[in-house]
């Protein structure tokens, strides 16, 4: 039961917001009464972390299987772009923004695992990318794993992208996009054009 709580807790807290979403919806949605939510999880904040948790463990493993059956630094960008829609939606509820704003202390713990894992993962993309000649050898891969990093998350800021103007997948793909024609080789362009043509 309590991996079904968190399940559906993670899926309306993404959908409407960490902040939005109560005890009772949680519990109405699951047609199951507050207590036995409370047998479980002493309050909200403790729901709260355990599926920012459960969400961070289901990117790094999404992350990881990418990364173990792909042979294509630039594809993986296209498929953890995807991974992540999968599991944020649309985001246009900013339901990251809200952890962030209303539960402090569970998005910097949560952010910190995040950044650790992300560094370490694109920066074997990266390195992969630079020895098949696709990314541009003068690179800081470090540096410019941070700088991808720190990109993503401002792209669920709602004071820099209202969600009146932009989705999250459509600022994901054009900052991929951007990102990409900044660090590959003339190689590196050209299978860039060929997969956004058949994307």
């Amino acid at each position: 039961m309590r991996e079904k709580i968190i399940k559906k807790a993670q899926y309306l807290f993404i959908s409407f917001g960490f902040k939005s979403v109560t005890m009772d919806d949680i519990a109405n949605d699951l047609t199951i009464s507050k207590k036995t939510i409370y047998n479980f999880f002493q309050n909200k904040t403790e729901l709260v972390d355990a599926t920012a948790n459960n969400l961070h463990d289901q990117l790094v493993i999404g992350m990881s299987q990418i990364r173990k059956n792909s042979n294509d630094p630039i594809n993986e960008f296209f498929e953890v772009k995807d991974l992540v829609m999968e599991h944020l939606h649309d985001q246009r509820n900013h339901s990251i923004y809200q952890l962030e704003k209303f539960y402090p202390d569970i998005y910097s713990n949560v952010k910190r695992k995040h950044l650790d894992f992300m560094i370490k993962s694109f920066g074997e993309v990266l390195s992969n990318g630079i020895e098949f000649g696709l990314f541009r050898e003068n690179i800081d891969v470090d540096f410019i794993s941070r700088v991808y990093f720190n990109s993503i998350s401002g792209l669920m800021n709602p004071e820099i992208y209202p969600s009146k103007i932009y989705t999250l997948d459509s600022c994901l793909e054009s900052y991929r996009e951007y990102f990409l024609r900044s660090i590959v080789t003339a190689k590196g362009l050209k299978k860039l054009d060929s997969i956004l043509k058949n994307d």
